[in-house]
Formats: structure tokens, C-alpha cells, sequence
């Protein structure tokens, strides 16, 4: 269903914010296919699932990088890359992994004590 998920959400971020359809719509639902895959093999524990996030939030945007040079869209080095998008998108990504993880826990096992007793 996640792949699906990235699918839609990718075609609809290609076709508002990008000049070329695709990039999203196939690197989307391929990392949420990885992350299933990986999440089944690593311990299945928060801390594990946070540092997946975010490495799977850097390789996306390493990609979408890297595919920007090959068609000649970026004109920056992997050092400003790194500067100016790659560490701040993946600060702000810790910050609200940090802000909404325990929340997003507690109403999912809140959630699951419900379907419990009823």
C-alpha cells in the first residue's frame, strides 16, 4: 500500500514542483519497497526505524541530485549540495521525527488497546 502511496504522492510532486515526469513517481514507491524490505531484516524498534527515515531521506536526495547533474538542471558541487540542501533537509527531518515520534506511538498503542477490548 506504501508503494502505492509513494506512487500517487510522487506523480502529483512531479507534476506541481518538477520539469521532468517520473523522478518521484518510480524513486517514491522503489525506497518505500527498500524500507519494507530493510525494516523486516533490521529490529524492529524505534530508534532502527528513525535512522532509516532519515537514511532513506539522504539517498533520495542524493539521487534526485545526482539525476539533476546528469540533465544539467544543477550547477552546484556535491559540498554545496551538501550545505545547502542534503544537511538541512535532513536537520529538519530529525527535528520532527524527534517532535512526533513518541506522540505518533502512544495513539498507535492507544489505538491498538482499543480494538482490544472491544
Amino acid at each position: 500500500m506504501g508503494m502505492l502511496y509513494g506512487a500517487i504522492l510522487g506523480l502529483t510532486y512531479d507534476v506541481v514542483y518538477t520539469e521532468i515526469l517520473g523522478i518521484y513517481m518510480f524513486l517514491l514507491p522503489f525506497l518505500a519497497y527498500l524500507i519494507s524490505k530493510s525494516m523486516k531484516i533490521l529490529q524492529n524498534n524505534i530508534l532502527v526505524a528513525c535512522l532509516t527515515a532519515l537514511l532513506f531521506t539522504a539517498v533520495l536526495e542524493v539521487v534526485i541530485f545526482q539525476m539533476n547533474i546528469i540533465l544539467s538542471f544543477a550547477d552546484m558541487g556535491f559540498g554545496e549540495f551538501a550545505e545547502r540542501r542534503l544537511i538541512p533537509t535532513l536537520l529538519l527531518n530529525l527535528a520532527f521525527i524527534i517532535i512526533s515520534c513518541y506522540p505518533l506511538k502512544r495513539m498507535i498503542e492507544m489505538l491498538d488497546l482499543q480494538g482490544e477490548t472491544e
